[in-house]
């Protein structure tokens, strides 16, 4: 499926966590810049929320499908990595090629 090059209106950055470790071997690991790429946003039209256990706070979460073209920046993204857009960060949920050329990462935003 074609994409409309007219849409891909949002510069993302896809981030990466790096394997580094504290002198304990604990996993510090941080996250950088793995690929920046024009994409177009789809909201999903359903929003979850729950309360956060033990804290008493509502929890909203966003459903976000990113989509943007195939390439050997984006040809090895995961669950793993993350979307940086607008200053907020998108957790990716799954990933899936959209024909030949696409790639559609779904994604979660938590609100407090």
């Amino acid at each position: 499926m074609p994409i409309d090059p007219g849409k891909l209106n949002k510069k993302i950055v896809i981030q990466r966590k790096g394997s580094g470790q504290s002198s304990m071997g604990t996993p510090n690991g941080t996250w950088s810049t793995h690929a920046t790429v024009w994409a177009e946003r789809r909201d999903r039209k359903g929003r979850e929320s729950h309360e956060a256990e033990g804290a008493g706070k509502v929890e909203a979460i966003a459903l976000i499908d990113w989509r943007f073209y195939n390439s050997s920046e984006t040809s090895d993204i995961t669950s793993t990595d993350r979307v940086s857009y607008d200053s907020k960060i998108f957790e990716i949920l799954t990933t899936r090629e959209v024909g030949e050329d696409v790639i559609e990462a779904t994604t979660r935003l938590r609100t407090n």
